[in-house]
């Protein structure tokens, strides 16, 4: 069986390989994302927010700058980087490099399988929960 720990290390390389899929692997099918939306995402939801940046940032990599372990909860640091290369969330494509950095947090239920059911807000992408507020690109506010 794969821990949490490596699960998570499996969905970063699947997502810096431009595999969707492999990155969704990590959620579980009972998934409520916060802080994209005003009302928390399911799973079907989740995959087509990340279909839509991988559209519009054209496969975007990730780093991770910080991984912090509590258990069976993390809280990750990271940076998403691209270039907005088609429509987001309404704002056209610009040709324009984008750097997002932000927080997560995924809890791991002590089941088999170790799939994150929730996952804390990433900055810059929304504002305050339920506020509505979009993320900025090039200068315009998307959402």
């Amino acid at each position: 069986m794969t821990g949490p720990q490596e699960a998570l290390s499996a969905a970063y390389e699947s997502w810096n390989a431009g595999d969707l899929d492999g990155y969704l692997r990590l959620y579980d099918e009972g998934i409520r994302l916060h802080g994209y939306s005003p009302e928390p995402m399911d799973k079907t939801q989740v995959r087509g927010f990340y279909e839509s940046i991988f559209t519009a940032f054209g496969s975007p990599g990730l780093s991770f700058e910080e991984v912090l372990w509590d258990g069976a909860v993390c809280a990750i640091r990271f940076t998403m980087s691209g270039r907005h290369v088609g429509e987001f969330m309404g704002v056209p494509a610009t040709g324009t490099a984008i750097t997002l950095p932000g927080i997560t947090i995924f809890a791991f239920p002590r089941r088999p399988g170790y799939r994150a059911v929730l996952t804390g807000r990433h900055a810059g992408t929304a504002g305050p929960a339920g506020s509505g507020a979009g993320a900025r690109v090039n200068g315009a506010t998307a959402g």
